[in-house]
């Protein structure tokens, strides 16, 4: 198993414990608002990593997942809601419909997706209750940073042909989608407000295709590879390699505390959508602006005033570069360094 913490759960955790050899019983309660799928890895009896779920459990309710003892002191879980994030510091395989797969590896060749669990320690208890929480019990800025697990990797082997001119670059990977027209992947990545595209046909074996899709999103990474293309805003490329920054680059907090729609406190009219990456503001239902968003330690206009946040036109490509006040929770603040002035925005979801 392998990888890191990269953001915020939908959940967070307490649990409780009886002290003795061996666990017998695993139960898992649900005190966050929404109702959380569940799904747990373990040690099997027979030394197999083992993964099941889905548990469905409603607000204020239990579910019991596992009965039988097994001699371990950990376990791990997943739990997400409707269009929420997850993310943890180990794979398992899964399956959306409810499952048991023994085995954590080769889960895309198996026709399995290849998911992000996180780690319980059980201190050996015979009996051992794990409560989901609200996330919004404290800040996004508590969000947990990088464990000393493998990072996640992929690389081209046979590596392809030299298509292009070489590149090796550090960024963000921004997920994996499938055309509609082709049928075939296409995965993303955000890297010095541009973005770059590598895709099936295009020159990236499939294999690397299919596995960057199941890997979480957004996520820090260096990746190389070929340019193929340069576009306006788009780099077509092959990739030959991508490895996830096991440290991660400091700004997995920023990127989970920043999405959402936002609505600004100053002028009700204006409304800011930010998925992943990408940005979207509208204006008392004017034209959209859509905006490629990255995040710095600081912006240029003004050097040593905290964490910036650069956004680029997709269609002027003018950037420019708020510095971040404050964010998660309910309430996002942005400093304009060039107008000096506070921009503060209301979350609506």
């Amino acid at each position: 198993m392998s990888g890191k913490h990269v953001s915020r759960a939908m959940a967070l955790v307490v649990a409780c414990c009886v002290a003795t050899p061996a666990l017998a019983e695993l139960r898992i309660c649900n005190e966050a608002p929404e109702e959380q799928s569940v799904a747990i890895g373990y040690l099997g009896a027979a030394g197999d990593w083992t993964s099941e779920g889905w548990w469905r459990i409603a607000n204020g309710a239990c579910a019991t997942v596992y009965v039988d003892p097994f001699d371990q002191s950990v376990f791990y879980y997943r739990a997400t809601v409707p269009g929420g994030t997850f993310d943890g510091d180990y794979a398992f395989c899964t399956t959306p419909d409810p499952f048991t797969i023994v085995g954590d590896s080769d889960c895309a060749t198996r026709g399995f997706d290849r998911t992000r669990f996180r780690e319980v320690e059980t201190g050996g208890a015979t009996d051992f209750t794990l409560t989901l929480l609200d996330p919004g019990a404290v800040g996004f800025e508590d969000a947990p940073h990088a464990s000393e697990g493998m990072p996640l990797s992929v690389v081209a082997d046979p590596a392809p042909p030299m298509m292009g001119d070489p590149f090796d670059q550090k960024g963000v990977f921004t997920g994996c989608t499938v055309s509609d027209d082709t049928g075939g992947t296409l995965c993303g990545f955000a890297a010095d407000g541009w973005r770059w595209y590598a895709y099936a046909d295009g020159g990236t074996p499939d294999a690397v295709l299919q596995d960057l899709a199941q890997w979480p999103a957004p996520l820090a990474v260096t990746f190389s590879g070929d340019q193929i293309t340069l576009g306006d805003i788009t780099v077509e490329i092959v990739l030959r390699s991508v490895v996830e920054i096991a440290e991660g680059d400091g700004f997995e907090a920023h990127r989970a505390g920043f999405q959402g729609v936002w609505r600004s406190a100053d002028d009700p009219n204006v409304v800011l959508e930010i998925d992943g990456v990408n940005a979207v503001e509208h204006y008392d239902g004017g034209p959209a602006t859509m905006m490629l968003t990255r995040f710095l330690p600081s912006c240029f206009e003004a050097p040593g005033r905290g964490v910036g946040w650069a956004r680029t036109e997709l269609e002027t490509r003018e950037t420019d570069c708020l510095i971040v006040v404050a964010f998660g929770g309910d309430t996002l603040m942005l400093s304009n360094p060039t107008r000096g002035n506070t921009l503060t925005y209301r979350r609506e979801r």
